[in-house]
């Protein structure tokens, strides 16, 4: 998987997958593609903030509230 997209309502964030499945297939495809169904594995996301907003307590929190209200979002 490569680095992706997520756009909010004024929000492009950048995600990077939290486990990277995509390597793992190469070695050995039918074990992640039973991991990732297992354990959703493939679903799991880290966002990138931008630098200066990383220690941003009240953006962090309106970002999360944002994402949690995104139907394709399980947790934030």
């Amino acid at each position: 998987m490569q680095n992706q997209q997520f756009i909010l309502p004024g929000t492009t964030l950048q995600t990077i997958p939290l486990y990277d499945t995509e390597k793992k297939r190469k070695y050995n495809a039918a074990s992640a593609m039973r991991l990732d169904e297992q354990y959703g594995f493939d679903r799991y996301y880290q966002i990138m903030l931008p630098g200066s907003k990383s220690t941003d307590i009240e953006y962090i929190n309106h970002l999360l509230t944002q994402l949690s209200e995104e139907d394709i979002v399980e947790i934030a």
